[in-house]
């Protein structure tokens, strides 16, 4: 799956980030339901063999709904599972290296701190950027908080679609897409919610709000 990059064509949508619940695919369904279509599937803690087997659940669900799925760190799992692509962090594999296991159509993220993260997985071929943490997140401690400037100067910077990512939740989601991101990727909001399928359709009506409402200025 190629992910289409032209400054029209850069919405990546909500993101929900699944895999450490006991049915990731229940979580999955709900958030398709609301609205979201784009799923990163983490099994950090389960084996394996469960991570593939999950992943495959998903794949089907995914494809059923028209929907992409990214595995994170895993494209062994990624291949095998049929997934659209893989999402890599600053210590997993080499872009590159990904790459060439999995080919020119295979989606490929990478999270960024930084501009320099963000320029060198850029110019290793990645197809999109993750950027955070744009808030203070549980799940991402010791990972610095870089703000909505920073984030916004980040988006200005790429050419590459960039998901806002850390902390991110209803009472701000608006603010991210205002200054610029093509999308955000969030894991509590949804899958900790008690209603999954309206805390994504909520997320999804204020960032089409936002994005109809035009950017924001920088500092206000």
């Amino acid at each position: 799956m190629a992910l289409r990059t032209s400054p029209e064509e850069r919405d990546l949508g909500l993101c929900v980030i699944v895999g450490g619940e006991k049915n990731p695919a229940g979580v999955v369904r709900a958030a398709l339901k609301g609205g979201a279509r784009f799923i990163q599937y983490r099994g950090k803690g389960k084996t394996s063999a469960v991570q593939l087997r999950e992943a495959r659940e998903l794949r089907a669900i995914t494809r059923k709904h028209g929907a992409t799925l990214v595995i994170n760190d895993r494209p062994d799992i990624a291949l095998l599972s049929g997934a659209d692509g893989v999402h890599l962090g600053t210590a997993d594999l080499p872009l590159p290296a990904v790459r060439r296991m999995l080919g020119a159509g295979i989606l490929i993220g990478a999270t960024a701190h930084t501009s320099e993260e963000g320029k060198a997985a850029e110019a290793d071929g990645a197809d999109y950027l993750g950027f955070g943490a744009v808030f203070p997140s549980a799940t991402k401690a010791g990972v610095a908080v870089v703000g909505l400037d920073r984030l916004e100067s980040f988006v200005r910077g790429s050419s590459l679609p960039v998901l806002g990512i850390g902390g991110i939740s209803e009472n701000n989601v608006a603010d991210v897409c205002r200054r610029g991101a093509a999308g955000v990727a969030v894991l509590s909001a949804v899958t900790a919610a008690a209603d999954p399928a309206a805390a994504s359709r909520n997320l999804v009506r204020r960032m089409e709000e936002a994005v109809s409402s035009g950017p924001q200025a920088s500092g206000s």
